[in-house]
């Protein structure tokens, strides 16, 4: 037996195709949408330099209410 009669009509090919039809567009251009200045299409924007502590993170927990720190 075939996979394909084991799933309904719905969920094959044809059926994709018909529903992005005419709902897919062509990302366009964001030069022409929102032009962008030199001088900000220059910069290097990059996330700060972070640097972990040595060692193994502590652990964070919330105490219940029948346990004590010891």
């Amino acid at each position: 037996m075939k996979v394909e009669r084991l799933v309904a009509n719905e969920y094959g090919t044809f059926f994709l195709k018909v529903a992005y039809l005419e709902s897919i567009n062509l990302v366009p251009d964001w030069n022409t949408v929102y032009p962008i200045p030199d001088a900000i299409a220059s910069l290097s924007i990059m996330p700060p330099m972070t640097r972990r502590p040595p060692g193994r993170p502590k652990r964070c927990t919330y105490l219940s209410t029948r346990k004590f720190k010891v």
